[in-house]
């Protein structure tokens, strides 16, 4: 898989992107986990994913990166 790949939110599992975009809307973990119906630990995974996937460092860029991601799709 390409840089590039792994830097696209189509190769994300599903439930990773919704928690990507559940990032981008400001939510705190808690806030994720409740709205997914899942445990705030999985959450916690998620996000672990999302920061190696994405090689992104930090919530603040993870979100803003989502923000611009997700916005784009409406």
């Amino acid at each position: 898989m390409s840089p590039h790949e792994r830097q696209d939110p189509c190769h994300l599992a599903p439930r990773e992107a919704e928690a990507f975009r559940l990032v981008g809307e400001g939510l705190s973990n808690v806030e994720i986990a409740e709205r997914m119906g899942i445990q705030v630990h999985t959450v916690g995974t998620y996000v672990k994913h999302l920061h190696d996937k994405l090689f992104i460092v930090g919530r603040s860029r993870l979100a803003i990166e989502s923000h611009k991601r997700f916005s784009k799709e409406k």
